[in-house]
């Protein structure tokens, strides 16, 4: 778990408070940088923590045929009738005992199909309406179980949508108030250094000004001692 933390990266923006996508010039940079992600994007395995699924229709020949044939874009087989027809013998098989005796098991085969039918349809004719009835209503309880299920999940999305929504906004006034508050304060630093250059300016005037005074009255060649050397102004 420490380790997915540590992969996560953190997001900066606030879509509930930030309006810069409205505008036409950033929403194409911004699509554009997407797109240049995008094409050197690679997904991590999602599931690789998951164990894997189990094996689909193991041990089943004719299913797990099927979904090879599948896989390989196949066309399924036409559907053989043959087993519903009632073909007589041959014209050379007419005198042939083992052909009719093979006619006659196919008719009765069939002749059973029939009545296996006819009973499949009794019983429907019968029950079918009401077991059609309960199985309705066991889809209709599964219906409204997961309408009821979507509706909380799409209340709980809503909820926490209007929870960000509202801490965005919060948070969107704070850097709002701090950004406006760092902007003062780089303006007041602004002008108390502009305030110093200018009187370091005007001290430097002022010391050229006690230095030219200072040669005017005691002379340029005369030696410096500690009673006439000139006070240097200092910041």
């Amino acid at each position: 778990m420490q380790e997915e933390q540590a992969d996560l990266k953190l997001i900066d923006a606030l879509p509930y408070f930030d309006d810069e996508f409205n505008d036409n010039a950033i929403k194409a940079q911004v699509w554009q940088l997407l797109e240049e992600e995008m094409r050197s994007f690679q997904p991590p395995d999602y599931l690789a923590q998951y164990p894997s699924l189990p094996p689909l229709f193991d041990g089943t020949t004719y299913a797990k045929l099927e979904l090879e044939r599948l896989s390989r874009n196949e066309k399924m087989k036409p559907l053989d009738q043959t087993r519903y027809l009632l073909p007589g013998p041959r014209p050379n098989k007419k005198t042939d005992v083992k052909s009719w005796e093979n006619a006659l098991t196919n008719a009765q085969s069939q002749l059973e199909h029939q009545y296996l039918r006819l009973i499949n349809l009794e019983l429907l004719n019968n029950y079918g309406a009401n077991t059609w009835h309960i199985h309705n209503e066991s889809l209709k309880k599964i219906r409204d179980r997961a309408s009821k299920m979507l509706t909380s999940y799409r209340n709980q999305i809503d909820d926490i949508n209007r929870k960000r929504r509202s801490e965005q906004v919060v948070a969107g006034k704070k850097i709002h108030q701090l950004q406006n508050h760092w902007e003062e304060l780089c303006k007041k630093n602004i002008e108390i250094d502009f305030a110093i250059q200018k009187l370091e300016a005007e001290i430097s005037e002022l010391n050229k000004q006690v230095e030219k005074h200072q040669d005017d009255i005691i002379g340029p060649n005369l030696p410096l001692t500690t009673e006439n050397q000139p006070m240097a102004i200092d910041l």
